[in-house]
């Protein structure tokens, strides 16, 4: 049991412990799972094996978790990994953010994000690069990714106002896509649905464009 608005130096967390509200300069977690409930800030780095957040966390330094979950606020000052993220609210790096398995529903943003599957309903900003293997947005917000690379893209647009998705580049083999604005976008097989405006498309196999969509060139790579 740890007291309410305290200030420690080193927390060395074991078992399931849940914290209402402290401050630390630094926490150890050697097994099991750290749960927050209320308020947490860490002044370093944090290492776990499960992270269950309902509330507000901020971490100064790297964040590192199997496991993922929780709703609430999330704010890392380093970089996120974790084998499974499972998050509702506003979840957010300084740095990249990686996991094998991520699905966020509200706010997504970070310098670059990796993993193999990926799904964010609501709004996402990505300064740099997602590289994943499938790749699923609803898009409620406004949102911009600089690029993207996948296998399998999906993006589609949850609102009746329109709310675009910014992409610089994509490049994946398969592709349908809605409400996306883009420069440059590369596939084997894809699908610009309504509301898309796209400088290039490069295809390989099939390019289908929906008559409330706009691409100035396609071009089919041989």
């Amino acid at each position: 049991m740890i007291a309410k608005n305290e200030l420690y130096d080193i927390i060395y967390v074991t078992k399931h412990c849940y914290i209402y509200y402290i401050e630390v300069k630094k926490v150890k977690n050697e097994n099991e799972c750290l749960g927050v409930n209320g308020i947490m800030k860490s002044g370093g780095d944090l290492s776990c094996e499960k992270l269950d957040v309902n509330g507000v966390f901020r971490v100064n330094g790297n964040l590192k978790s199997q496991t993922i979950k929780g709703n609430g606020i999330i704010k890392v000052a380093g970089k996120i990994s974790s084998n499974d993220i499972n998050f509702d609210g506003i979840m957010s790096a300084e740095d990249k953010i990686h996991a094998e398995t991520m699905d966020i529903n509200g706010v997504l943003k970070a310098v670059n994000i990796t993993g193999e599957n990926i799904k964010i309903n609501g709004k996402i900003k990505v300064t740099e690069q997602i590289n994943c293997d499938e790749l699923n947005l609803i898009i409620s917000g406004k949102s911009s990714i600089s690029n993207i690379e996948a296998r399998k893209v999906n993006v589609s647009s949850s609102s009746m106002i329109k709310r675009y998705l910014k992409v610089r580049l994509l490049s994946a083999d398969e592709i349908v896509l809605e409400n996306v604005v883009s420069e440059n976008i590369s596939g084997d097989k894809i699908k610009i649905g309504k509301g898309c405006k796209v400088n290039t498309v490069n295809y390989i196999t099939s390019l289908d464009v929906d008559n409330k969509a706009t691409v100035k060139v396609k071009q089919k790579i041989f």
